[in-house]
């Protein structure tokens, strides 16, 4: 029975237990009652609420940029600098039990980063908010679950001076490119630190391959952007010859391993 009964007007279900930080729920005694938590304050994880932060595709892979969407997430909007702490606005999630990366949180979303080193396999996602533990949810983590970061109904990719393809500057075969992505999994860096730019060059161990417009890019680099945790970054050039028709919209693929991602981009293949 709810130790505030209806004195409070309150069922036992408007209650949780409070956890104490290491991970336990405890009973306390108040005056000859339990310490609780009303409902409202307990973070909750929706059905397939932890998806990959660009496509929204529920696999993960070592390096997500990763969301979580729910409610009772956070009381406050808060986005972190990096380095990316491990606790934002009182906020925490747990990847497998251990803490990771947050980078925003809000009432109903957060985007955190998995670690580089997470196993591979079904795996636990679990928020903490001001101490209380919200539900676990499992997740599947692969090797490699590529998401392309869209720009509207486009995926993001720039041009060799930083500009956006759009219609007005779509991809043009012989030029180079950048398509901005994450989900590439583990890297040939060893040593990186979940949160942390790595400001080095490290090439995704699965590498992808890279369609656009059904023709086969060139790749000259597949792997972390060194400026961002859980950036990834694909450069490659489209062979060939550009047509002398407007640009159209044409359907990009990125495959690693054995999973694929589909974007829309704009281009002048001919």
């Amino acid at each position: 029975m709810c130790p505030f009964g209806t004195h409070h007007g309150h069922s036992d279900s408007d209650y949780a237990l409070h956890s104490y930080g290491d991970g336990t729920w405890r009973n306390r005694l108040l005056h000859g009652n339990r310490h609780v938590t009303p409902r409202a304050l307990v973070p909750v994880i929706s059905d397939a609420g932890v998806v990959n932060a660009a496509s929204f595709d529920p696999k993960l892979s070592p390096g997500t940029y990763a969301s979580i969407f729910g409610k009772n997430l956070s009381d406050s909007t808060v986005i972190a600098s990096l380095p990316y702490p491990v606790s934002l606005a009182n906020v925490q999630v747990m990847v497998n039990n251990l803490f990771v990366p947050v980078q925003y949180v809000s009432a109903g979303q957060i985007n955190f980063l998995l670690p580089y080193d997470v196993s591979l396999g079904n795996g636990t996602v679990q928020v903490i908010r001001s101490g209380i533990f919200g539900n676990s949810v499992t997740v599947s983590i692969t090797a490699s679950a590529p998401g392309v970061f869209p720009n509207g109904n486009l995926g993001i990719a720039t041009d060799a001076n930083g500009r956006l393809v759009t219609s007005d500057n779509p991809i043009v075969p012989g030029n180079p490119y950048v398509l901005w992505l994450t989900g590439l999994g583990r890297t040939d860096c060893p040593t990186l630190q979940p949160g942390v730019a790595p400001n080095a060059i490290c090439n995704a161990l699965v590498q992808p391959q890279l369609a656009i417009g059904g023709r086969t890019t060139q790749i000259y680099y597949a792997g972390l952007s060194p400026q961002f945790p859980g950036l990834y970054q694909i450069n490659f050039v489209v062979p060939g010859q550009a047509n002398s028709s407007s640009p159209e919209e044409v359907q990009g693929v990125v495959t690693a391993g054995d999973a694929q991602t589909q974007f829309m981009t704009v281009s002048q293949i001919e």
